[in-house]
């Protein structure tokens, strides 16, 4: 698989190599992601696109053979003191993803399982129901857990970038805890 999904850290790559500096001139990435397609895709079993760039600049592009896996997170999240809340892209959802012959959804989630209650409600409730809406419209749903530093923390940042504070126990609890407890009845 080929992932075309990873907005922040392609843009900043494109905007460097093409001496990009205003927001508003980024819009010209999309069109970078064309002879990604073209050149890869004959090559892979499956694309992960985005909705919002991949797919105006490159669904028609995707070979018949090509599995067509989408996103459906925001790559912008609410960041809070107590965590991360994630959210869908607007305007998206599974039904829509099938509708316009996705093979599979594909979702990311930032959770640590040491983070607010309320958070950890909400991240929960957010992979949950796309977990259901997936079994409603027989769609397969991969998902992915991040863990993130907190807000304020020595190695808080933003940015899709390898952290130096990687946090391995927390990788393993997230998986073992209550987010995959809670999960086990939507797969």
């Amino acid at each position: 698989m080929v992932a075309l999904d990873q907005r922040p850290p392609m843009f900043e790559a494109i905007a460097q190599a093409k001496k990009i500096t205003r927001i508003s001139d980024l819009c010209r990435c999309r069109r970078s992601q064309t002879p990604l397609v073209e050149a890869l895709a004959p090559h892979c079993s499956s694309m992960l696109f985005d909705p919002n760039f991949a797919v105006p600049a490159a669904i028609d592009l995707l070979p018949a053979h090509c599995g067509l896996i989408m996103t459906l997170e925001e790559h912008r999240v609410e960041e809070t003191p107590a965590g991360r809340k994630s959210r869908a892209i607007d305007n998206w959802s599974v039904a829509k993803i099938r509708a316009m012959g996705g093979d599979a959804v594909k979702v990311l989630a930032w959770y640590r399982p040491d983070a607010d209650a309320a958070v950890n409600a909400h991240q929960q409730k957010f992979v949950r129901e796309i977990g259901e809406e997936c079994r409603r419209n027989d769609i397969p749903y991969v998902l992915e857990l991040l863990v993130y530093p907190f807000l304020g923390s020595a190695n808080h940042t933003a940015d899709y970038v390898e952290s130096p504070g990687k946090l391995p126990r927390l990788v393993s609890r997230a998986y073992a805890n209550s987010l995959s407890r809670n999960m086990a009845s939507t797969f």
